[in-house]
């Protein structure tokens, strides 16, 4: 049995749209609960969570989650293939090892584009790289950028997500976390559409409101828990203070 746990704020075009999606789909062996900042029906699916951050609504739904697979994916995006769950899970069996976690590969909305498919880490410059090139069915990744992971329930629960980083890097976080104690991380070709809303040049680079600090912050307290002493040194002595000086800059031509 499978569990999918869907994160929201509230009933909203695209969380239906992805709804239909899974009600679609020709594996019928599953359920859905809605993780929901707003209560807004009379459902027992729908888990009010009363305005946590996506970490904390992800460890409740890990921890309340009683199915032995478990399906984490945000609120928008769209499934458009309807063996979409079938894949996911033949690819899982078809990974030798035990504990491990999977992702699709991350298209950006009705596109081609991808956001996500595996990445690297630049530890010089503190910078995640992403490789769009997909030339495998499935392969083994030490960092990713993810909006859906699917793996067994008990796997989930050999970590948790640090509610201190949410919005920022909180994905990547968790699956560095997850490493460190012997799970393995894999991105499949199999694919999802991310339908995120259209955001202007600040937003994008992450420099407006207080989401320049929280990045700030969010990266330092990831580099503090997973970084080896030489690459602690190499940050706090020489990048902390280039990305800060990039990040006023930026701020800054975006602000004109």
């Amino acid at each position: 049995m499978l569990t999918i746990a869907i994160f929201t704020r509230w009933e909203n075009q695209k969380l239906l749209n992805l709804i239909k999606d899974l009600n679609n789909q020709n594996l019928k062996e599953f359920e859905i609960k809605i993780y929901s900042d707003i209560f807004f029906e009379n459902n027992k699916q729908i888990i009010h969570t009363e305005w946590k951050n996506i970490s904390e609504k992800r460890n409740i739904a890990i921890s309340e989650c009683k199915t032995s697979f478990l399906f984490l994916v945000d609120d928008d995006n769209r499934i458009y293939d309807k063996d979409f769950l079938q894949k996911l899970i033949d690819t899982y069996k078809k990974i030798n090892y035990d504990k491990k976690i999977i992702s699709p590969t991350i298209y950006w909305r009705d596109t081609e584009q991808i956001q996500s498919a595996w990445i690297k880490f630049c530890y010089l410059l503190g910078k995640v790289i992403v490789n769009k090139k997909i030339k495998w069915y499935f392969r083994e990744t030490k960092w990713m950028w993810w909006n859906s992971l699917f793996g067994k329930t008990e796997t989930f629960k050999i970590s948790k997500f640090d509610e201190k980083i949410w919005f920022i890097r909180e994905d990547i976080d968790y699956c560095y976390s997850l490493r460190e104690k012997w799970v393995k991380i894999f991105v499949s070709k199999i694919w999802i559409n991310h339908m995120e809303r259209d955001k202007n040049i600040a937003e994008k680079s992450f420099v407006y409101g207080d989401i320049f600090r929280r990045k700030i912050k969010n990266r330092n307290i990831f580099i503090q828990k997973h970084w080896n002493i030489f690459q602690k040194i190499m940050y706090w002595t020489i990048w902390y203070y280039l990305w800060i000086i990039y990040w006023q800059i930026l701020r800054k031509t975006v602000e004109k």
